[in-house]
C-alpha cells in the first residue's frame, strides 16, 4: 500500500528539484529544494531561501588580484577590498594570502584585515627580522561571528580590506617559487560561513 494512502498525500514532504530560476512560486515555511544549476540545498524560512541554518554554508565570496605594487616604508598597503553580505547569528572565517618581498631587512611584518564594523584583525605576523630580498608567500585566517562584525540582527553588507604591513620597503606580488608563479592570482581575500554562532 502506498504511503500516501496511509498518511494522506498532503502529509508527505516532497523534496523539490529545480534551478535557481525555477524555484517554487508559492513555497511554504520549511520547504526544501535542491538546485541543479548551483548544487545547493536550500530551505524556505517563511520569507527567503537559505542554506540549512544548523550547518556550515561554506564558501561565501572572494576577490583576487595580480597587481605588482611597490611597498613604501612601513606604511600599511591596502591590497584588496570586498563588500560581502553578513547574516546575524552566523560564524565566519576570513582568510587572506599574498606574496611579497622586502627590499631591506624588516620586522613587524603583518597581514591583517579591517571591516566597516571597525574590527582590525591580524591574519599573519612575523616579529623577527625578515631578511631583504627573500620573497615570502604568506596566508592566515581569523574566525569571528556576525555580532563582532557589527551585524546583530538581519543582514548587512560589510566591506573588508586586506592590508600588508612590511617593516621596510619592498614589493607586492613577488613569486617565491615555481608553484606560486603558476597561480593566476597572487593576492586573495575570501570568506567562509562555518556554522551558526
Amino acid at each position: 500500500m502506498p504511503l500516501s494512502s496511509v498518511v494522506g498525500a498532503q502529509s508527505i514532504i516532497k523534496p523539490g528539484v529545480c534551478t535557481s530560476s525555477t524555484r517554487p512560486a508559492s513555497p511554504f515555511e520549511g520547504q526544501m529544494i535542491y538546485e541543479t544549476d548551483t548544487d545547493k540545498v536550500l530551505v524556505y524560512n517563511g520569507s527567503a531561501w537559505y542554506p540549512n541554518w544548523n550547518t556550515a554554508w561554506g564558501y561565501i565570496d572572494s576577490t583576487s588580484a595580480t597587481a605588482t605594487t611597490a611597498i613604501v616604508g612601513a606604511t600599511p598597503l591596502a591590497v584588496l577590498t570586498k563588500s560581502i553580505t553578513i547574516y546575524a547569528n552566523r560564524r565566519y572565517r576570513i582568510s587572506g594570502s599574498l606574496g611579497f618581498q622586502p627590499s631591506a631587512n624588516s620586522t613587524g611584518n603583518a597581514l591583517y584585515f579591517t571591516s566597516t564594523s571597525g574590527a582590525t584583525k591580524v591574519l599573519w605576523y612575523q616579529g623577527e627580522t625578515m631578511l631583504a630580498n627573500y620573497p615570502r608567500y604568506v596566508m592566515g585566517s581569523y574566525i569571528t561571528d556576525a555580532a563582532a562584525l557589527g551585524v546583530s540582527s538581519g543582514s548587512a553588507a560589510k566591506t573588508f580590506t586586506l592590508y600588508l604591513r612590511c617593516g621596510g620597503a619592498g614589493s607586492l606580488n613577488t613569486n617565491p617559487d615555481a608553484l606560486v608563479a603558476a597561480n593566476s592570482a597572487e593576492q586573495l581575500l575570501w570568506l567562509e560561513d562555518i556554522g551558526p554562532a
